[in-house]
């Protein structure tokens, strides 16, 4: 699934919690713009994990543009995906 700011996978986690994968590409810049990048969706995921609708494997994947680094941005993005996620799975 996707939305203007992420790209999401996901499956059922085989374990008892959700779990993060991120990809992002050297299209975004250089190590430290990345990192940074990696770091918001790091934060973005270990706050936001109530809302994820039961535990999964995600990768993230950021989309090119200048809300890559914001946290609030990002966030919202999050959100978005997880009610998709929410709707198609079945499950609130």
């Amino acid at each position: 699934m996707r939305n203007r700011q992420l790209v999401i996978y996901f499956r059922p986690a085989p374990s008892a919690h959700s779990r993060l994968g991120l990809s992002v590409s050297r299209r975004h810049g250089n190590a430290v713009r990345r990192n940074r990048i990696k770091r918001v969706l790091r934060e973005v995921f270990r706050t936001m994990t109530d809302r994820i609708p039961e535990p999964l494997d995600v990768i993230l994947i950021p989309r090119r543009g200048p809300d890559a680094e914001v946290y609030a941005a990002n966030r919202d993005a999050f959100i978005h995906l997880m009610r998709k996620i929410s709707k198609a799975t079945g499950r609130t």
